[in-house]
């Protein structure tokens, strides 16, 4: 029971890291140094505080023998990629280190009483609601080789981090009108019909003047300002003019293929049928001896008729066809026999608890170890593609350490042999043909300061290092270059005005109509769709903008009938209620306080992890990059 106990009493951080990490992203974007002052263990550095390698090693390794055990065999070094497993711990590391820190400044520590009281109410040192006993607690220690002395110093940090917490955020509260108009949002619920009435569906010829046209653009003056545009330089290394630089052994390719070999296994397929008689109390005896006798009367050839005929489960009309996949939810019986059984073979009658079941093997493939020759391709394309990853990582990070401090990278970048791109001005997310079609340097770029030198951003056809040079601020565009674009707005707008003429003779026409079919046909002849949804406070209808007042009209309408149209600027809707939960005061106090502890705790987590995020950059946290990768990989070559 207390084998992860020691990762028991790190739930807290992780919870509270699963907030963090969504205010810092998740991963490394920061600092790389090369000081000489720097120690070579040194991983991270916190202020004047340091995260030793040891540690992270330490932290590493415990984490994935932790999922290990936790996942068994579908654990693999994909898996640890995947969820960037290194990079979360190290990320943690420094949260719990910049929160030591803090605490220490304003004197949090924990007593020997505080100590004593969180043992004795620990859940694992308990037997019949009473502690164990010192003696007991030391043993029980003992038996999972944990020492007591390290296991009460990480007791006494937990009880140090929550009081540290509840400093930072304890002092919160939610007070009622917020909590209970939070309650009503999530709570109240319309279920609604509606139909959408498009402008593009008025064929009708509609004249725009240019008087409407200049009345539009003068009164609608903040929706014609251009985008705002940016400027910046470029030194971008593309992939393929590095990849002549990789190796792949056939030692790395053997080396890698054994340490990965379950991933490598063509997997068996089992297809089962079964038929399922139900049984009560009453008559299991009689269903048994049914069963029984319908088993001698199975064949390969006629089960699934008969399973048609007599099953009574989900699948009795398909033959009980439960295909490769959906035999697994079967009981743990039935999954035992169906292991032992072969292809074609039926099994005896199997207790399920709720009734008898007759399974039929109808395929069964052994898995199958493939061969290392036959995989050979997959794994040198997917260690080469590693090791470039690897070596363009560490090319950027070189010349972002020497570009990170200049004005302008341009005469540094030559000097150390590299080209420097000019963007021109260019809009967020906006593709550079031929270095990145898909927009993450300009969007990268739309988050810096001007001159500002932004960390390695990384695209699909190498790395990349943008300086921002230049911010060109939203404007006021002429008449004269949007007169089209104004024009278009004044026909919507007309359009919409139309629309709202029809949608009220299209609600009152229906609404009259009590027989199905007419209305079905009614919806042909005018080629209208009707859609459905679950309505909730501060929601929208389908992908149109949420409208102000909505939920009010919404949840005010009476049921089953069509409302008067509403302008949703780019349509039109009628509405139509078909039920709809509408929380009172009543439900509110019932559940008030279970949801204000639910609300409060949501609450201080996105404050302690905004708090903890600017402490961050407070602190200028610095990561050894070229470390970090080293010992990552040591790690995990140690840990496979």
């Amino acid at each position: 029971m207390l084998r992860t106990m020691r990762n028991d009493f790190k739930k807290y951080s992780w919870t509270l890291w699963l907030v963090i990490l969504a205010f810092v992203g998740g991963f490394i974007v920061t600092d790389v140094f090369r000081g000489e002052s720097r120690s070579k263990d040194d991983l991270v550095y916190i202020g004047d505080s340091t995260i030793n390698v040891a540690e992270f090693q330490k932290q590493l390794l415990a984490m994935l023998r932790n999922y290990k055990e936790q996942l068994k065999e579908s654990f693999d070094r994909q898996m640890i990629s995947r969820y960037n497993i290194p990079e979360n711990v190290l990320q943690q590391l420094i949260n719990t280190s910049i929160m030591r820190i803090e605490a220490k400044k304003l004197n949090i520590s924990a007593s020997t009483g505080e100590l004593k009281d969180k043992i004795i109410h620990y859940p694992g040192f308990q037997r019949d609601g009473q502690f164990i006993g010192i003696e007991a607690y030391e043993l029980m220690l003992a038996h999972n080789r944990m020492d007591v002395i390290e296991f009460e110093n990480d007791l006494k940090e937990q009880i140090v981090m929550e009081k540290f917490r509840n400093v930072v955020s304890g002092g919160l509260v939610v007070d009622k009108a917020t909590l209970q108009e939070q309650y009503k949002k999530e709570k109240d619920k319309a279920d609604l019909e509606y139909i959408l009435l498009k402008p593009e569906t008025v064929k009708d010829p509609i004249t725009v003047t240019d008087s409407e046209v200049d009345s539009y653009y003068q009164d609608h003056k903040e929706n014609f300002k251009s985008p705002e545009r940016r400027a910046g330089s470029v030194v971008f290394l593309k992939s393929l003019d590095y990849k002549k630089e990789i190796t792949v052994t056939d030692k790395d390719m053997r080396d890698f293929f054994k340490s990965n070999i379950s991933q490598y296994a063509e997997q068996g397929k089992t297809k089962v049928s079964r038929i399922f008689l139900k049984y009560d109390e009453k008559n299991r005896e009689e269903i048994y001896k049914k069963t029984e006798a319908l088993q001698k009367e199975l064949s390969k050839d006629n089960f699934a008729q008969k399973s048609k005929e007599v099953s009574e489960d989900d699948k009795a009309k398909e033959g009980g066809d439960y295909g490769y996949f959906e035999w697994q939810d079967f009981t743990k019986q039935e999954k035992t026999f169906i292991d032992a059984l072969n292809q074609d073979e039926i099994s005896t009658p199997i207790d399920t608890g709720a009734g008898f079941a007759l399974l039929f093997i109808a395929e069964k493939t052994e898995s199958k170890q493939q061969e290392f020759d036959k995989v050979k391709p997959f794994i040198q394309s997917s260690l080469e593609r590693e090791k470039l990853d690897q070596l363009m990582e560490n090319k950027i990070n070189d010349i972002y350490q020497k570009l990170r401090k200049e004005p302008n990278i341009k005469e540094k970048a030559a000097k150390l042999g590299y080209k420097v791109m000019e963007t021109g001005l260019v809009f967020s997310r906006e593709g550079i043909k031929g270095v990145d079609e898909q927009g993450y340097i300009t969007r990268h770029m739309f988050g810096l300061k001007e001159k500002q030198v932004g960390v390695p951003v990384r695209t699909q056809g190498g790395v990349a290092i943008v300086q921002l040079l230049q911010v060109q601020k939203p404007e006021l565009e002429p008449l004269e270059k949007v007169r089209e674009k104004v024009k278009d707005e004044v026909l919507r707008g007309k359009k919409i005005q139309r629309l709202l003429l029809e949608g009220r003779t299209v609600a009152a026409e229906l609404n009259g109509m009590k027989d199905d079919k007419a209305i079905e046909k009614y919806m042909k002849d005018k080629s209208l769709a009707s859609e459905t949804t679950a309505y909730t406070r501060g929601n929208k209808l389908g992908p149109l903008p949420v409208k102000k007042g909505l939920d009010d009209f919404i949840f005010s309408q009476p049921e089953k009938r069509y409302s008067d149209p509403i302008d949703l600027k780019e349509a039109v809707a009628l509405v139509k209620l078909t039920g709809k939960t509408i929380t009172g005061p009543a439900e509110f106090e019932k559940e008030k306080e279970k949801y204000y502890t639910q609300k409060l705790a949501e609450l201080q987590n996105n404050y302690f992890g905004s708090y903890i995020s600017n402490k961050r950059e407070v602190y200028n946290v610095q990561i050894n990059q070229e470390l970090f990768q080293a010992t990552k990989d040591y790690i995990i070559q140690r840990f496979n």
